[in-house]
């Protein structure tokens, strides 16, 4: 009896405590990654790979959120093709980042941060159809070039083989859809 009040009790405390994350939003999921990886790691350069894994798991997970809503809501063939392009492959880095910080014992967050949330939910929001894609196109510009630019940096910091080594397989996918993207924006613009 006393057994099973206990893991009752130990059970309520820890549905409260997911609902009081769930409640404070996603964001808290990176800096609480953060948080942790700040405690694990002392070495200044370790703890900036793990920073930057942990910010690229965030940001795939958002990106994977844009894809599907794109796949999901467009009417347009270029946007459905590329939107299926990156659902597909930031699913599978997501999957690569996943291995790499289980390996090396680096905290990632679950889900894309509050401000990639509320950008999904905007373009969610968005009735007039053309208006989405062309929103959707310039979004994931934007994503895709800040991405690029932060690999590209973090490429040139980091001492971690393994690290480097992934950065320099994932870079050429990140250009071929920044590419895709800048064509289909172009061709958005213009119709």
């Amino acid at each position: 009896m006393k057994f099973s009040f206990v893991l009752i009790l130990i059970t309520a405390v820890a549905c409260n405590n997911n609902r009081e994350q769930s409640a404070s939003g996603s964001h808290d999921s990176e800096e609480v990654a953060e948080e942790q990886n700040e405690d694990k790691f002392d070495d200044k350069d370790v703890r900036n790979d793990a920073d930057f894994v942990s910010e690229q798991v965030a940001a795939n997970h958002a990106e994977v959120e844009m894809a599907r809503l794109a796949v999901q809501k467009s009417n347009n063939q270029d946007v459905k093709r590329i939107a299926q392009d990156i659902l597909t492959a930031h699913q599978s880095k997501i999957k690569e980042l996943g291995t790499l910080a289980s390996a090396k014992a680096i905290s990632v967050p679950s889900q894309a941060d509050d401000s990639d949330l509320k950008t999904v939910t905007d373009l969610n929001d968005k009735s007039d159809i053309a208006e989405f894609n062309r929103d959707w196109c310039e979004e994931m510009v934007d994503k895709h070039q800040k991405t690029i630019k932060a690999y590209e940096d973090q490429l040139e910091d980091t001492t971690d083989p393994e690290l480097k080594t992934w950065i320099s397989n994932t870079l050429p996918t990140l250009r071929t859809h920044l590419d895709e993207l800048k064509a289909c924006h172009d061709k958005l613009k213009n119709s």
